[in-house]
């Protein structure tokens, strides 16, 4: 009985922190290449990107306005947190997430 007790609460945590919390095979993707993923975010302004080096106006946090955070690691960088604005980031999922798939076709 405690093992099923601790299945069920280790898979509510893996909801609550890995998949709710955005599109995991997208940030699986963006893991494995940071920088481009990172440039990307800072282009575009459905992003918000909370990294301590660019002087970024900090949206509004309204509730449901923006999805996040989401989190990076840079290579040999700090780890920084990324928002979504809600309704605009999603395309812009769809983009970098194409961008990515061609750069490990090209490896």
């Amino acid at each position: 009985m405690e093992i099923v007790f601790a299945i069920i609460v280790v898979a509510v945590l893996v909801y609550f922190v890995v998949i709710r919390k955005g599109n995991y095979a997208f940030w699986q993707k963006v893991q494995r290449y940071p920088d481009i993923a990172y440039d990307f975010f800072l282009e575009s302004d459905c992003w918000y990107v909370e990294d301590g080096i660019n002087d970024i106006v900090q949206p509004s946090r309204v509730e449901g306005e923006w999805d996040g955070p989401f989190l990076l690691n840079l290579p040999n960088g700090p780890v920084i947190k990324v928002w979504g604005k809600v309704g605009f980031y999603e395309e812009s999922e769809k983009e970098l997430d194409t961008i990515l798939t061609a750069f490990d076709a090209t490896k």
